[in-house]
């Protein structure tokens, strides 16, 4: 009689066990790397929101006040001046001043003018901290509402 050839109940487990480790593993990986590319879009969207700020200050010899700064329908505006698509992040939450907006994501946005010379431009990260532009420190996220 031939003895048949096949894999047991136990190593058939085993195999299933490491391949459903593995998978797990890929899953949690996906979501880090789009949670840290979210950041990212972040990050540039601060750099040239600031950018825009810097050019308005050129032509206007004082950045725009915290009311000409306007988050809405996925954009960055400055009243009279230029707009800045954030790619379908930002959905506007607030009128409140000074200027604080939540994307789908809860990340929230500030900006504040500081003097009519300085401003605070910031974003909250989804890694719990802030990434700021501007030529005043960013206040604490909890006085943001």
């Amino acid at each position: 009689m031939k003895k048949i050839q096949a894999f047991t109940l136990i190593e058939l487990t085993i195999g299933m066990a490491v391949i459903a480790v593995l998978i797990t593993l890929g899953i949690v990986g996906i979501g880090i790397v789009q949670k840290n590319a979210r950041d990212i879009e972040r990050n540039n969207a601060i750099a040239s929101i600031s950018t825009m700020i810097n050019d308005y200050r050129k032509q206007n010899l004082s950045v725009p006040t915290k009311v000409n700064v306007v988050f809405s329908n996925g954009q960055v505006s400055i009243v009279g001046f230029k707009n800045f698509a954030l790619k379908g992040f930002l959905a506007p939450t607030t009128t409140n001043l000074p200027t604080v907006n939540s994307d789908q994501s809860n990340t929230k946005y500030y900006y504040n003018n500081v003097l009519g010379s300085d401003y605070q431009l910031c974003v909250q990260l989804e890694s719990g901290s802030v990434k700021s532009a501007g030529t005043s420190q960013c206040p604490a996220v909890s006085t943001w509402n």
